[in-house]
């Protein structure tokens, strides 16, 4: 019997859940529509929680150190790599131009803008050059390709790939729902979902807006006095877990635990869009946000702030602005129905497919040459 593989067509470095997070959930489903399409492939996940297969390594504790041994060592010729990280993006160019690879990076979220003013010169030229150095940038977004070119010249090899992946829907995933959380969904009307870290930046704002959405629900009780909000508490590098009890302290001081409900990510999370009846996102920067997009492709409105474009169908509200928040979600609950008759006319479905052409386009390139 042939034992594994040790050099595949393409390498993948980047997080797989836990935890839940927008990335780790765009990776865990490519994998699986590059598994359809017979595509070559080794993962090498950075968040080091998956469990080690033929297709799968986790690099765990070994973090930087194994990277600068993949830069010397690496075997795959095409490497897509899925990180926010600068100096990974930085060592790419290593991988570009002293190892010949086709480099393909996919930068998911706003940060490098937000990051860009407060990095030094040096860390800005390194990501630059490398940027420059890659294959293809893939953009979650139109504003984070625009900003790509302006900091880099980069436009004419960027591509704006939206990161949602629609799931492979199963009737056991409905399980795996946490029975308190289903419970609380069950006993209250209407449900809203939030998802994010309890991240919060120098100046005091909440990156998630996880203080708008308690401000919210203490407006809107007396208006939903059955309301209830499920969020979703990720745990991200930045996070701060004594923000997250403040904010539960908050909670039970104004009396608000039995409309509010802290929920650690749930194993797999699209069958919750089945117990809710809206979304928000109060975010200050984003990318493409998956939750959205994954929203909508269920039916279930979302408001979200303006930090970042969004899709068709989706309330936009205007970011940080509390009253327009309150008054963007309080009109959506009184026009449910509308709303979601609106949904039903949009387009199904994810740019998955372009992704991976993009891949197999890479992939065939290397082997003609």
């Amino acid at each position: 019997m042939d034992g594994p593989k040790t050099t595949h067509d393409l390498a993948i470095i980047g997080p797989l859940p836990p935890p839940h997070g927008g990335v780790a959930v765009h990776v865990e489903r490519l994998l699986g529509h590059l598994d359809q399409a017979d595509v070559d492939y080794i993962m090498y996940d950075i968040s080091a929680e998956s469990t080690p297969s033929e297709r799968v390594r986790p690099i765990g504790h070994r973090g930087w150190r194994w990277f600068v041994g993949y830069l010397l060592r690496g075997r795959e010729p095409v490497v897509y790599v899925h990180t926010s990280r600068w100096d990974v993006w930085a060592a790419t160019w290593w991988l570009s131009r002293v190892r010949g690879k086709s480099v393909i990076i996919a930068v998911h979220t706003d940060s490098l803008r937000r990051l860009w003013p407060i990095r030094s010169r040096r860390a800005k030229r390194r990501v630059v050059r490398a940027f420059r150095a890659a294959r293809t940038l893939v953009a979650a977004s139109p504003h984070v390709r625009d900003f790509l070119d302006q900091i880099a010249e980069v436009g004419h090899k960027t591509v704006v790939i939206p990161a949602f992946v629609e799931p492979v829907v199963r009737a056991e995933d409905e399980a795996s729902i946490n029975p308190a959380v289903r419970s609380f969904c069950e006993s209250h009307e209407p449900v809203l979902l939030a998802s994010g870290a309890p991240i919060v930046y120098d100046d005091g704002r909440d990156l998630y807006g996880i203080d708008m959405t308690l401000e919210l629900v203490d407006r809107l009780r007396e208006r939903f006095p059955r309301m209830g909000l499920v969020w979703s508490l990720l745990e991200f590098q930045g996070s701060k877990p004594e923000y997250a009890e403040h904010i539960r302290q908050e909670a039970r001081r104004r009396g608000l635990n039995e409309h509010w409900l802290f929920s650690a990510p749930q194993e797999v999370f699209y069958p919750m869009y089945r117990l809710a009846d809206l979304l928000v996102r109060p975010t200050v920067s984003d990318g493409d946000a998956i939750s959205v997009r994954e929203a909508l492709h269920f039916g279930v409105p979302a408001v979200a702030s303006d930090a970042a474009p969004r899709p068709p169908g989706t309330i936009v509200f205007a970011s940080r602005d509390l009253d327009d928040f309150v008054a963007k979600v309080e009109a959506t609950l009184e026009s449910l129905d509308d709303e979601r008759t609106k949904l039903a006319d949009l387009p199904r479905g994810s740019a998955v497919a372009e992704e991976v052409d993009l891949l197999r386009r890479a992939i065939q390139e290397t082997h003609d040459t």
